[in-house]
């Protein structure tokens, strides 16, 4: 950077920020060096955005008196065009700040803008406010779409939401209760997450008790009970798409199964296998980019 030589100092950055992402991201909340740590990530990835122009626009989302951090990534298209967005519900090790691109890349070339939060139970937004994930999670996905549409660059009636891992689950429950989300893909779809993770894959409970804020395993394991589609998949009335790996060892696929099969009042369902947390095919995450580019008339 003292050189001028700035895009290899914004990569080094970037690189420093990705090391400590990977250093925190499955470090728990009574580890004395995860919030130090977490820190760095910042401090490296804020710092690799100051030496060249971000792609991206920082915002800030209300939320039940708080405050989200958001990036939210301008698709391609006509200078004034109001286009489509897809918003990304993380998992329970998301983290908003990573990457060249966040993922962000493949809908932007596509003519759709994309925006990435850091929702209650996410990154800092857990880490520094300690706002723990709802069951409900429509309550975050309102707040997101409540901003959404009042942007001058963003079509109202073409918003889109992926979710990924964890958000296999809050995805869909976003979609029961905020109408304004045209369409739905997730992968590691999830239907009740007390079986379909809590108990399929113990190495997670403890992380899970974190992000919902319990003090022990025996009161994560009843707060997440409220976190099911049981009596709720009908309630979804857009496209939904049901990404699963069959070798997941961290979300039953047999959760995306029972996912699909109870989202009766969609009109245009389908599931690919590919996409969980066992075999990732490169293809499916195109096929995912691809389908929202057609359920929301992209390009």
């Amino acid at each position: 950077e003292r050189e001028q030589r700035k895009l290899t100092a914004h990569d080094f950055y970037l690189r420093a920020a990705d090391f400590y992402r990977r250093a925190v991201v499955y470090m728990p909340d009574s580890d004395p060096r995860m919030l130090p740590t977490f820190k760095k990530l910042e401090e490296n990835f804020d710092r690799a955005w100051t030496v060249v122009p971000p792609p991206f626009e920082r915002v800030q989302i209300p939320y039940e008196g708080h405050m989200l951090p958001a990036l939210f990534w301008p698709g391609r298209g006509k200078a004034g065009s109001r286009l489509p967005v897809v918003y990304n519900y993380g998992g329970a090790d998301g983290i908003l700040l990573r990457g060249e691109d966040g993922g962000a890349g493949q809908y932007v070339r596509r003519g759709m803008s994309f925006i990435d939060v850091d929702g209650p139970g996410h990154g800092g937004t857990l880490r520094h406010h300690k706002l723990y994930a709802p069951p409900d999670s429509d309550r975050v996905a309102k707040a997101v779409v409540d901003y959404l549409v009042t942007r001058f660059d963003v079509d109202p009636e073409r918003i889109g939401l992926h979710g990924s891992s964890l958000g296999g689950y809050s995805g869909p429950r976003c979609a029961t209760g905020e109408k304004r989300i045209k369409a739905v893909a997730v992968w590691s779809g999830a239907y009740n997450l007390v079986d379909d993770i809590f108990d399929y894959y113990p190495p997670i409970q403890d992380r899970l008790r974190w992000l919902m804020g319990a003090k022990d395993l025996k009161e994560a394991r009843e707060k997440i009970r409220e976190f099911t589609l049981i009596g709720r998949a009908k309630q979804i009335e857009c496209p939904l798409l049901v990404g699963y790996s069959r070798d997941d060892r961290v979300m039953d696929p047999h959760g995306a199964l029972n996912l699909y099969e109870n989202a009766v009042n969609s009109p245009d369902r389908s599931m690919v296998h590919g996409v969980g947390h066992g075999e990732k095919r490169f293809d499916r995450r195109t096929y995912i980019a691809d389908w929202f580019m057609k359920q929301l008339k992209a390009g």
